[in-house]
């Protein structure tokens, strides 16, 4: 019995057979022309389960009661990343329309999950095996259709995929430049309406110095405004007890005259207090003008500085995106077997 490990030994007995686009029928799965040979020499069927403490590749050879009579090997280049583990491979295989082409034996078989082995590259440098088992040749060529017709059809998806996300990316890009172009032109606007008020309140302070002294303004005003409403309360009802007493007819005339003489010295600081409050509310407002256009100004820069970041991220994943179909990664593209060329070949199995 021969191993696989001197599979480059290899015989050709039949004729090369040349896979047509791979059932023109089915979408996805022509892209990949696949060659066959059918070689003499025989393999055995041996299943890696994992890794033994020397970190060596663990086989267990005819691992289950239904044996298979052929396997395609299948070459795949390194760089493709989609052939992923066995049960991967196997998803790929099952999804694909071939799959329904299997013979029941071969259905049965696969139930097993005994059909896949993966080896690291061994005798063709930077291609892994791709070890299909089946019941009969004919499932052995379907194995290996179905899983490169998989294989296909996810780099349609993932072409698919990069080209909606790049036309995402671009839309939100388009969208962000026109958001910061407006916001830019406002932020002009805004940083000269600032100026012109910090000119004529706080010139030689800073922008965050400035910011601080209205806050502290504002405060006062408030207590200032405060007090002088106590006041102007206490005032207003003093004046309406005067009044009271003005219209009382059992007080001598001079009473009169000094009631009198005490409401207009009321009314006069009353006067007063209410000129020195409209005074302070002016400022306050002032204050607090001054203050919201700051805000603005300080919030209208936070968001043409998020903006231009995320301008940026998003140029950066375009340009990535481009440059991915510019020059198609693996993963974007149909999978590389070597030579295009599967070769199949008998199993022999312990009875």
């Amino acid at each position: 019995m021969i191993s696989a490990r001197k599979c480059q030994f290899v015989i050709v007995l039949n004729s090369i057979f040349i896979l047509m686009p791979v059932f023109a029928g089915e979408p996805n799965e022509s892209k990949t022309e696949l060659k066959f040979e059918t070689s003499i020499e025989t393999m055995t069927w041996s299943i890696m389960v994992g890794k033994t403490e020397e970190d060596k590749l663990k086989y267990f050879t005819n691992p289950g009661p239904v044996k298979p009579s052929y396997v395609a090997n299948i070459l795949l280049h390194e760089d493709y990343p989609l052939s992923g583990s066995a049960n991967i491979v196997m998803d790929r295989i099952l999804e694909s329309p071939i799959a329904k082409k299997f013979s029941k034996e071969q259905q049965r078989f696969l139930k097993t999950e005994l059909a896949v082995r993966l080896d690291e590259p061994e005798r063709i440098p930077f291609y892994y095996s791709k070890w299909l088992y089946a019941m009969s040749e004919e499932d052995a060529k379907l194995m290996a259709r179905a899983y490169i017709g998989g294989l296909n059809r996810l780099a349609d998806q993932n072409l698919s995929r990069c080209k909606q996300r790049l036309s995402e990316y671009q839309q939100k890009f388009d969208k962000e430049q026109k958001e910061l172009s407006e916001k830019q032109s406002r932020l002009k606007i805004i940083e000269k309406e600032y100026e012109t008020r910090k000119e004529a309140t706080y010139r030689f302070s800073s922008e965050s110095e400035a910011a601080d002294l209205a806050k502290k303004s504002i405060i006062e005003m408030d207590k200032t405004l405060n007090a002088l409403d106590i006041e102007l309360a206490g005032i207003r009802e003093k004046l309406k007890a005067i009044d009271k007493y003005r219209n009382e007819p059992d007080y001598h005339a001079e009473m009169y005259i000094r009631l009198d003489e005490m409401y207009i010295e009321l009314m006069i600081e009353m006067s007063g207090l209410e000129a020195r409050r409209d005074i302070t509310e002016q400022i306050c407002e002032k204050q607090q003008v001054f203050l919201s256009v700051y805000n603005r100004l300080i919030n209208l820069r936070n968001e043409v500085s998020s903006l231009e970041k995320s301008i940026n991220i998003g140029k950066g994943s375009i340009d990535n995106i481009k440059n991915d179909l510019k020059i198609p990664r693996p993963w974007l593209q149909p999978p590389k077997v070597y030579r295009n060329t599967v070769t199949i070949y008998p199993v022999i199995t312990d009875n």
